[in-house]
């Protein structure tokens, strides 16, 4: 699929893959798109018969739930024992997310505001 960025300078973020939409989920039109391998983690992991993860960190701006709908198999081993995830808690896709995580056991532990007061973003720490 592709990278969508809305910026190009070093160190930019908010970039997007697949759908050109921001972390909000409202469309932008993208000043460059690169064309990028994707792959599901649960997928990934199967394929290449590579060792599921203790620990995992997800920050993908405006999407995480698609990236958590292609690591649910993972999620639910018990060997997965802490997340961190960048949400928007007041989107109700990443409402939703929470609440599958915590079908699979996974407590919050605490919450970390990301960025300004402008911003709705917090990373979100869950642990078994």
């Amino acid at each position: 699929d592709y990278l969508n960025m809305p910026k190009v300078e070093a160190g930019s973020a908010l970039s997007s893959f697949g759908d050109a939409v921001d972390q909000n989920g409202i469309p932008f039109a993208p000043i460059f798109r690169q064309s990028v391998f994707g792959h599901r983690l649960d997928s990934l992991i199967e394929q290449y018969c590579l060792p599921p993860p203790t620990h995992i960190k997800i920050d993908v701006d405006g999407f995480p739930a698609k990236v958590i709908a292609g690591a649910m198999r993972t999620l639910s081993r018990p060997c997965v024992r802490s997340l961190v995830v960048e949400l928007n808690e007041t989107l109700a896709q990443d409402r939703e997310f929470i609440e599958r995580l915590k079908e699979l056991r996974f407590c919050v532990t605490h919450t970390v505001p990301v960025g300004g007061p402008a911003t709705q973003l917090v990373n979100m720490y869950f642990a078994r």
